[in-house]
């Protein structure tokens, strides 16, 4: 590596074309989105609770990553000379970022299910082995060295791609997260690739993280735009792919732990997720409110607070996760640096719940949540166009989801405030009753309902969690009269309900 290439003017020239298309960008699609459906009404996962804000901002970001990728395929400029040499890896990034865009597009206009995602991540995730970047060695701190074959290199390089993918995608859950924790993944990974030798990630780093930029001036809070499941699905994307580029050796040796390092947030707020959802019997890849960032805007953190906590565990770790690498394995600044990573890291695990009182009581409700799956499920297959064929059916179901729930009643409504469901128990409450609560729920066909109930009798944070859980599975699935029109009949019994506090 020449020392002198952070200071080429070709770098940053490439980096200030990409900050400059950014920001013409955005304004554009803050206008495109809500003409074509990709906007973000709300939900009752979400913290957004406003008007509906535009989604498809991470299109600002990717095409000017894509492109950089296609003028240094057909070499157009002598600007990208330092990439003349990855004809392969440009194309691979460049389809696997357009199918990824592509995929995130119609996620946020029409909604995808999990299966039709995870099956074209790993469709572009195959481009990286198709063009060389397959893993055959992992170089792992002590062991040197480790052969680990084709096939489980192919293997370990599809699920390294598809779920950096997928964790970009979970961290985005308040403003300027997802974006500003990839922006610092971005500069770490520059940092590894130009200690590396290796100026082509190095500068694909540095363009993602110029954009990146550009792109928090309007996702910063208050945000003007987010970046939707088409910008959160590319950045893990890119990184990951950037990763296997940055660190790849002529011998298939991969350096894992330093990227991993780098990238460790995002990480272990994955892992805890999946593990989190195990225990309490959740269905792995169901979105909830038991991220790391909602636990601190549980706690009383605001948005920005939140984010910024997290910009500076990001960072420490990266910073920890560079040096370590960087230093010699026996020094005390390796041990330093990993010292501080474990530091940072226990402040994640901390935020995050997993602790031996928190995983207890966890697999307390494993078997009863495992129920209330069977039961969303079926109900949802009975409800599967809203208001239904006949009262008989709906309150059949109704009142199974009530009974099982311990829910005094339960009223459905669209976004016009026209009730199209609604359920009450028969008899007095003998119990001291719950506040009144409302959700708001995207359906199948992306309109908002709104979810009344309340509860027949005391419950915990984490049961009221489940039955919104349930109810959401229920809704979301549904469908709404092709008409609109209010439905014809009421269902009985019904009581004068009091509006949602």
């Amino acid at each position: 590596m020449k020392p002198h290439y952070l200071t080429s003017p070709t770098v940053w020239a490439i980096a200030a074309g990409c900050f400059c298309l950014t920001l013409i960008l955005i304004p554009l699609l803050i206008r495109i989105a809500p003409r074509i459906g990709a906007v973000d009404r709300g939900g009752h996962r979400g913290v957004h609770r406003g008007r509906a804000m535009p989604l498809l901002g991470g299109l600002a970001i990717a095409i000017p990553f894509v492109a950089i990728c296609v003028l240094g395929f057909f070499r157009v400029s002598f600007m990208f000379s330092t990439i003349r040499h990855h004809q392969a890896g440009l194309l691979a990034l460049a389809i696997g970022c357009m199918g990824i865009c592509a995929l995130g597009v119609a996620d946020d206009i029409k909604g995808l299910s999990a299966r039709a995602k995870f099956a074209v991540q790993f469709a572009m995730a195959s481009l990286a082995c198709l063009a060389g970047y397959s893993i055959r060695f992992v170089d792992l701190p002590i062991y040197g060295d480790v052969w680990i074959g084709p096939a489980v290199g192919t293997a370990l390089t599809l699920l390294w791609i598809v779920g950096l993918t997928n964790a970009y995608n979970l961290m985005d859950g308040i403003d300027g997260l997802s974006a500003g924790l990839a922006l610092i993944a971005a500069a770490g990974l520059a940092c590894i690739s130009l200690m590396n030798g290796s100026t082509f990630p190095a500068l694909m780093c540095i363009a993602l993280a110029a954009s990146l930029a550009a792109f928090l001036l309007f996702n910063f809070h208050p945000a003007r735009i987010f970046l939707g499941d088409t910008g959160s699905m590319f950045l893990g994307f890119a990184l990951a792919n950037i990763t296997l580029m940055g660190s790849l050796k002529t011998t298939g040796t991969v350096m894992f732990i330093a990227p991993i390092l780098v990238m460790g947030l995002p990480i272990m707020d994955t892992l805890s997720s999946m593990l989190r959802r195990y225990l309490r019997g959740r269905p792995l890849f169901y979105g909830d409110q038991g991220h790391i960032h909602h636990r601190l805007l549980k706690k009383g953190y605001t948005q920005t607070q939140a984010v910024l906590t997290f910009y500076g565990i990001a960072a420490a770790m990266a910073v920890s996760g560079i040096v370590g690498w960087a230093a010699p394995p026996d020094s005390p600044v390796a041990w330093l640096a990993y010292a501080g990573y474990a530091l940072a890291a226990v402040a994640v695990i901390r935020i995050a719940g997993l602790r031996p009182g928190m995983i207890a009581q966890m697999m307390a409700y494993r078997k009863h949540n495992l129920l209330l799956n069977a039961l969303s499920q079926y109900a949802a297959m009975r409800l599967e166009d809203l208001p239904g064929d006949g009262a008989g059916r709906d309150d059949n179901v109704l009142h199974l989801l009530c009974r099982e729930l311990n829910l005094r009643f339960l009223m459905i409504k669209d976004e016009h405030a026209r009730r199209i469901l609604a359920y009450a128990q028969s008899g007095e409450p003998t119990r001291p009753q719950e506040p009144i609560r409302r959700i708001p729920i995207r359906n199948a066909d992306h309109r908002m309902l709104y979810l009344t109930y309340q509860p027949d009798r005391p419950i915990d944070e984490q049961a009221r969690a489940d039955v919104e859980g349930c109810l959401a599975t229920v809704f979301e699935h549904t469908r709404c009269r092709a008409d609109g029109e209010a439905p014809r009949h009421e269902p009985a019994p019904l009581v004068d309900i009091p509006p949602a506090a």
